[in-house]
């Protein structure tokens, strides 16, 4: 594929040096450089939970609230000025239609609370407050005030005491609290935490759940309340060489079982999907190792026992960013950081012993595209299969279809009036 000439060349090459790798600038304020490479002096945590820590909360049973069609927010971060990569903490509210029309308002709705140049935005349920892990590790919550006005409650927030030094947020299903990762080894703090939501939307932390080292992905499984899968390489009474685990929540976590998704302590896991049904997970491997290229673990749940199995690994993405699935659940998609590229992935269980396999890149409807970042997929609604990515200079839109074809819609450029580095978008969030 061509790329075009010298400006956007060397915009790409500096992105590429600085941007998917770390932040990219430096420190909001002066803080210890997080331990996540060797551990600090003295014995390891052993990854017990310690007396007094916080349950995960009872798994929430409730159906939930019949959908509702509305016009979502989209949340995106702006963490970069005009000229050079000192941050800024710029946010900024797009409307999705009903009919999924991505609307750019004018004059723009900005407002400023944390840097997003790396982390996730994540809601919850109905859609009132939202929770975004920033750089250097802090949270940030904001809401939407009739008017549809954002308002941060949060800016910049580890904590009371500095307890914490976020990697990335999940939304308990019931809305009540959050969970922060740690991604830290466990002797220097790293696990998962639980943040209670006041109906305010301030947060109350109710501490370490369980301590872990270098974990990076967790999330709820669908049909199996109180359940859910976690990537690390050491947490709770995990056997040695094991990196992926399912855990039971509720109350105190404990370990169901354990396997080796990767050579545990030989890669650095970037996404997790879990397939729409719950049978089924994709993890991604994506190694900064150079001539290594990244993998997708394919990991099958058991329905009727506590069992995880490894299937197989699809090679040959490159240092993937996000995964995602069909909410139809016969394909799943990977981002290419650092290859610009949509990759489609089949999925077909008529073939047990590889289900996923690699078709290529996605066929695009048109040729610029560049650093696809985050991915949200709409899974309810007239929407549904509607699929946001954002990228180096706006949103592209994709289309899952039932057959299992993946359609692009084209991107979404929101670079008008603007300039130099203030154009790129990082971090996204939409409301469900």
């Amino acid at each position: 594929m061509s790329r075009s000439p010298t400006p956007r060349l060397l915009l790409l090459l500096s992105l590429a040096l600085v941007v998917p790798l770390w932040s990219g600038c430096g420190p909001t304020e002066p803080i210890d450089k997080p331990d996540t490479e060797e551990p600090d002096a003295g014995e390891p945590d052993t990854g017990e939970p310690d007396a007094g820590e916080p349950d995960a909360g009872e798994p929430d049973a409730g159906e939930p609230d019949p959908f509702v069609e509305h016009v979502r927010k989209v949340v995106i971060a702006r963490p970069w000025p005009k000229a050079g990569f000192d941050c800024v903490p710029v946010w900024e509210v797009l409307d999705l239609l009903e009919d999924g029309t991505l609307v750019w308002p004018k004059p723009r709705v900005t407002f400023e609370m944390g840097v997003g140049s790396e982390g996730n935005v994540v809601f919850t349920p109905d859609g009132k407050y939202g929770i975004a892990s920033q750089k250097d590790g802090f949270i940030g919550i904001f809401t939407f005030d009739e008017d549809g006005k954002p308002r941060v409650i949060k800016a910049t927030w580890r904590g009371p005491n500095d307890d914490f030094y976020s990697s990335g947020v999940v939304m308990d299903p019931s809305g009540k609290r959050f969970y922060v990762i740690d991604h830290n080894w466990a002797n220097n703090g790293g696990g998962v935490y639980s943040v209670r939501l006041e109906a305010s939307g301030e947060p109350v932390l109710e501490g370490k759940v369980f301590s872990a080292k270098l974990g990076s992905q967790l999330g709820f499984l669908p049909n199996q309340p109180g359940e859910v899968l976690y990537h690390s390489i050491e947490t709770l009474d995990a056997p040695a060489n094991t990196d992926f685990h399912r855990l039971k929540w509720g109350g105190i976590p404990t370990r169901l079982t354990s396997v080796s998704a990767f050579s545990a302590g030989n890669n650095s896991v970037s996404a997790m999907a879990i397939s729409p049904d719950g049978a089924w997970v994709l993890l991604s491997d994506s190694p900064f190792t150079e001539g290594q290229s990244g993998r997708v673990a394919v990991v099958s749940i058991a329905q009727d026992s506590p069992e995880l199995q490894v299937i197989h690994h699809v090679e040959g993405v490159k240092n993937p960013s996000g995964l995602a699935w069909s909410p139809y659940g016969n394909v799943a998609i990977a981002l290419e950081n650092f290859g610009d590229e949509v990759k489609v992935l089949p999925f077909d269980t008529s073939k047990p012993e590889e289900p996923l396999s690699f078709q290529g890149s996605m066929t695009y409807s048109s040729e610029a595209r560049a650093l696809p970042h985050t991915i949200h997929v709409i899974d309810q609604g007239n929407l549904r299969g509607l699929t946001l990515i954002s990228e180096l200079r706006g949103i592209r839109k994709i289309q899952f279809h039932p057959d299992g074809t993946v359609e692009d819609l084209g991107l979404i450029p929101l670079i008008e009036g603007l300039e130099g580095n203030e154009i790129i978008v990082r971090t996204m969030g939409v409301q469900p």
